[in-house]
């Protein structure tokens, strides 16, 4: 990647709401998937669109800060457990 693309790119993200920088990582550490990590946003601060927040996601990954992977098609949502116990998978 070109420098100043790298620059254009991270001036984007700094330059986006704040919530967008620093809650995306702090769910992004957590294995949050885009959907969980869109809905809490959009629950906890202002509606969020989905493209905007994947838009923003995708630049992190072009930056090599994260990896996007896509869950395996079949595999079963995993239930949040509480602390101390041993998630399960949904029924």
């Amino acid at each position: 990647m070109l420098p100043e693309e790298r620059a254009a790119i991270e001036a984007r993200l700094r330059n986006g709401p704040q919530h967008m920088n620093a809650e995306p990582n702090t769910l992004l550490g957590q294995k949050k998937s885009v959907l969980e990590i869109h809905d809490f946003l959009s629950g906890v601060f202002d509606p969020l669109a989905l493209a905007g927040l994947l838009g923003n996601l995708r630049a992190q990954e072009k930056l090599g800060r994260i990896k996007i992977t896509e869950k395996l098609e079949g595999s079963k949502p995993t239930v949040l457990a509480e602390k101390g116990s041993t998630p399960r998978q949904k029924d």
